[in-house]
């Protein structure tokens, strides 16, 4: 097992890749080390069996969600090797990502109101 973090691992992978604007990896594997049933992966796995990615890049445009998450996988198959268990990927390009924030915002600014009008 190498001495580097599966998450410091992924990461370098995918920015060397995909040159994304946005790069988020989230460790999930807490979750699930003192479930008997996957004990034994997240030992192997060295508590690194649960990744989450948000990436954001347009290497993305054009291609439909599950193209860009095999293009993931592909890159990132050496991991599913090693002890790598589930990978939850969100693939956006950078217009995708824009309006995902804009949204955000605007929900934030309607519960703002909403909260105060109600007082």
């Amino acid at each position: 097992m190498s001495l580097v973090p599966r998450g410091n691992r992924i990461y370098k992978l995918l920015s060397s890749t995909f040159q994304p604007s946005v790069l988020k990896i989230r460790n999930k594997s807490k979750v699930h080390e003192q479930d008997p049933l996957h004990k034994e992966i997240h030992e192997q796995a060295g508590g690194e069996s649960y990744i989450d990615v948000y990436i954001v890049s347009d290497s993305f445009k054009g291609r439909q969600q599950v193209e860009r998450q095999r293009m993931i996988m592909k890159i990132l198959q050496s991991e599913f090797i090693s002890g790598l268990h589930a990978l939850t990927v969100n693939a956006k390009t950078l217009s995708e990502h824009e309006t995902f924030q804009d949204r955000v915002e605007r929900m934030k600014e309607l519960r703002k109101h909403n909260n105060t009008s109600t007082e």
